[in-house]
C-alpha cells in the first residue's frame, strides 16, 4: 500500500493564491457593473471556473491527490460545463 505523504504549501504560495482570488473577485465585480450584455455572463463563468480551480487545487489539496481523484473532479467539471452549455442553448431558442 502506498504511504501517505503530507503536502503543506508554503505561506508565500497561499498568499499568492489569495491575491489571485481577490483579483478575480474584483474583476468579476467590475465586469458585473459594466454593460457587457451576454458577454458578462460568460466572463463571470470563466472567472468562477478559474477561482474554483485555484481553490480546489491548492486550498483543498487536489493537486497532490491521485490521478483517479483528479479525473473524477475533472469529469464533474465537464458534466457541469455541459449542463450549463445546454441550458444556454435552451434559453437562446425560447
Amino acid at each position: 500500500m502506498k504511504e501517505h505523504v503530507n503536502h503543506i504549501p508554503s505561506y508565500n504560495l497561499i498568499i499568492k493564491i489569495l491575491v489571485a482570488l481577490l483579483f478575480f473577485t474584483f474583476i468579476n465585480t467590475v465586469t458585473s457593473t459594466e454593460q457587457f450584455g451576454t458577454l458578462a455572463i460568460v466572463l463571470s463563468l470563466v472567472y468562477a471556473v478559474v477561482k474554483s480551480f485555484l481553490v480546489l487545487s491548492y486550498y483543498m489539496h487536489l493537486k497532490y491527490e491521485s490521478r483517479f481523484m483528479q479525473y473524477m473532479v475533472t469529469g464533474v467539471f465537464v458534466l457541469f460545463t455541459l449542463v450549463i452549455f445546454i441550458t444556454f442553448i435552451d434559453y437562446s431558442f425560447r
